[in-house]
Parts: structure tokens; sequence; C-alpha cells
């Protein structure tokens, strides 16, 4: 519990560690967004082609685009509104993270053999 004790400390000016915090989760949601794109692009990418194929605006286009992206990150912004608000952070025991960890990694390596030998 000593860590949660100097993160409190770290936000005991309210008005400058709230807005300082609300900006750097808007920032962090948004590079999280950019990281995964990527990695979903599929999406993205049929959403795109409708558009496009709908004849829509430019202008009708930036907004459904915005649209999008805002739902993409909105569980981003609840995640991170919540720590700003509530200005806690919840750590479960070591032993939960390590069962957690290991019960990740078989199921990784089970899909990592079905995709190479088809098992």
């Amino acid at each position: 519990m000593k860590a949660t004790k100097k993160v409190q400390e770290v936000f005991a000016d309210s008005k400058k560690g709230t807005l300082a915090l609300a900006t750097s989760i808007i920032f962090f949601a948004a590079v999280i967004t950019i990281v995964e794109l990527p990695c979903s692009v599929g999406i993205p990418v049929a959403f795109t082609g409708i558009l496009i194929e709908a004849g829509v605006s430019l202008t009708t286009f930036v907004l459904y685009i915005l649209l999008y992206l805002f739902f993409y990150m909105l569980i981003e912004i609840i995640i991170f509104s919540g720590a700003v608000f509530t200005k806690e952070i919840w750590l479960a025991n070591s032993k939960a993270i390590t069962w957690i960890t290991l019960f990740g990694s078989i199921i990784l390596f089970y899909l990592a053999f079905y995709y190479i030998f088809g098992l």
C-alpha cells in the first residue's frame, strides 16, 4: 500500500493535478488508438469503403470518421476517466497477477500452436 500513498500525494493539488491528468489521459488514449489501429485495420477500412460507396460529402465523411474514432476510444476514455475522478489506483495482489499471467500465457501458447501446426 506504500505505492498508493505516493500516488495520492502526487494528486494533492486537485485543480492542477486533475487538469494535467485529464490532458494526459486524452493524449494517452489517442496514442493507444493510433498504435492499435494497424492491428485492427479491417473494420476501419470496411467502414471507409462503405462511406466512399455511399458518396457522402467530405464534411459528412470526416464527421462519420470522428464518430467512429470516438466510439473506438470510448473504453479507454471511460477507464482513464474513472482513474481521474476517483484518483485511486486499484492493484491486485501479486498472487492474482501471477495466475492471470499464467492463464493468459497458456492461451497464447495454445493459439500459437494452433496457428502453426493446425492442431
